[in-house]
C-alpha cells in the first residue's frame, strides 16, 4: 500500500522548486510506466487539445518508457516535462506540485485486473484527480473524477474541469480507510522466477518484445495467484 508518511500534502510551490518546475504554471502529472498499454499517449493527446486554450499549461511525466514495436510516446513536444524515473519521495513531490494528478489507463486485460495503489498516493496526497474508469480504479476513485477510458475527449474535458475547479477536496481520510481499516486479507503475488524462467525461454529462440515479456510475467502471476488460492482453498475469495 502507500506509505502515509511519504505520501502526504506538501507544499505545492516547495515541490516544484525540487522537481525544477514552473513555479506559476498549470501542471498536470502523471507518474509510472510510460506506455501505450497504461495510455501515456492518450494523456498527451488530451494534453495537446487543452494546451490550445489553458495558457501556461504543462504536462509533467516520471517513469520509465516501454514501448512495443512500431510505438511512438511524443516526450519532445513543447510542453511537456519527462523527469525520467523517480524516486518515491520524487514522485510524492510530483503529486503535490500537480494541480490535477492522471491515472489514464486503457481498458485492457492488465488495467482491469491490477490494484490501483497510484489512486491511493494520489488521494493520500489530496490531490485533484482525473482516472479512467476501469478496474478497481472505478471503485476507488473519487467519483467526479472518472471518465471513459480509451476516450481523448472525455479524458480532456474531466481535466479541465478539475484544472478549472476550485473545489476542497480532502481524499486522504478515505485514502486512509483503504490502507489502513479494509476488512480483507490481501497477498500480492508477482511472476518472481517463474515469469523470469519463462521470459528466458521464450527469449532464447527469439527476440520479444517489451509487450510480449510483460505478458508472460502477467501470466505467470495469474499462475502464482492460482497456486495461492489453492492453498488457501474456502478462506480465498
Amino acid at each position: 500500500g502507500a506509505d502515509l508518511d511519504l505520501f502526504k500534502p506538501e507544499n505545492k510551490a516547495e515541490c516544484r522548486k525540487k522537481l525544477g518546475l514552473p513555479l506559476n504554471a498549470k501542471i498536470i502529472a502523471y507518474a509510472g510506466t510510460l506506455q501505450k498499454m497504461q495510455g501515456t499517449h492518450l494523456l498527451i493527446e488530451a494534453f495537446d487539445i487543452l494546451k490550445n486554450d489553458i495558457d501556461d499549461l504543462y504536462l509533467a511525466l516520471a517513469g520509465r518508457i516501454r514501448k512495443a514495436k512500431g510505438e511512438k510516446l511524443e516526450l519532445d513536444k513543447e510542453g511537456i516535462i519527462w523527469l525520467k524515473e523517480l524516486n518515491q519521495k520524487g514522485v510524492a513531490d510530483l503529486i503535490n506540485a500537480a494541480d490535477v494528478a492522471v491515472v489514464p489507463n486503457t481498458s485492457n486485460e492488465f488495467t482491469r485486473y491490477c490494484f490501483p495503489y497510484k489512486i491511493i498516493e494520489y488521494m493520500a496526497c489530496n490531490a485533484k484527480i482525473v482516472a479512467t474508469k476501469v478496474g478497481d480504479v472505478a471503485k476507488i476513485a473519487p467519483k467526479g473524477s472518472l471518465c471513459d477510458p480509451d476516450d481523448v475527449d472525455s479524458l480532456a474535458e474531466k481535466i479541465r474541469l478539475k484544472i478549472n475547479s476550485n473545489e476542497k477536496i480532502n481524499y486522504r481520510k478515505t485514502a486512509e480507510k483503504y490502507i489502513k481499516t479494509g476488512c480483507r486479507f490481501v497477498i500480492i503475488c508477482g511472476g518472481g522466477k517463474l515469469a523470469r524462467s519463462f521470459q528466458q525461454a521464450a527469449s532464447a529462440s527469439k527476440k520479444l518484445s517489451n509487450e510480449e515479456l510483460d505478458w508472460l510475467g502477467i501470466y505467470a502471476t495469474k499462475i502464482n495467484a492460482h497456486l495461492l488460492k489453492s492453498v488457501f482453498g474456502s478462506n480465498a475469495d
